[in-house]
């Protein structure tokens, strides 16, 4: 019953990370170089291990009898499970989501840079403009979660599909860095 908030608390976290980090490595590398972000990315990483360490446990698993024929039939080979319509259809729309909002990465900061009119500042405005983003990200996952519920599924995701494709369009236009925010 509570997926829906389940999966929008979970997204909204993985923003949330999405949002300090950028803001976080570009006053690392504006105030102690570029090497001390990697440096701090690295030491922040092991302390994520640590925390699977120390609160991540697996339930052992009882094979059930019936479950253990089905899952036999089925056993899951790239062709079976994208025979599953639904299936592939989610794994699609992941994947060009991901592209979609990964493929401006490398040009971000010349991006920046450009409207800024100078390389003065443009890692730390990056990582403003990609915390900006996360936070965005990270309220639409809570606003999903909670539209699920009321909604259902479909339709969530081709409003906010649909408005990040508009969102991006009037971004692409841009004339100054404030405006691009």
């Amino acid at each position: 019953q509570d997926t829906g908030r389940a999966m929008g608390l979970l997204q909204m976290s993985v923003y949330g990370g999405a949002t300090v980090g950028p803001v976080a490595g570009g006053i690392i590398a504006a105030l102690l170089g570029y090497r001390a972000a990697f440096f701090g990315a690295g030491a922040l990483l092991f302390v994520a291990t640590l925390i699977v360490f120390a609160f991540v446990s697996e339930p052992k698993r009882i094979p059930r009898p019936e479950r253990v024929e089905r899952e036999s039939k089925t056993r899951a080979s790239l062709l079976g499970m994208m025979s599953s319509a639904p299936f592939a259809a989610a794994l699609a729309f992941t994947v060009v989501c991901q592209v979609a909002s990964s493929s401006q990465l490398p040009i971000l900061p010349l991006f920046v840079q450009q409207l800024l009119g100078g390389t003065r500042n443009v890692a730390t405005a990056t990582g403003w403009l990609l915390a900006i983003s996360g936070l965005s990200a990270a309220a639409g996952s809570y606003v999903a979660g909670r539209m699920h519920r009321k909604f259902g599924l479909t339709q969530p995701l081709q409003l906010m599909a649909g408005l990040c494709a508009v969102l991006l369009l009037i971004q692409a236009f841009s004339p100054s860095y404030v405006s691009f925010l």
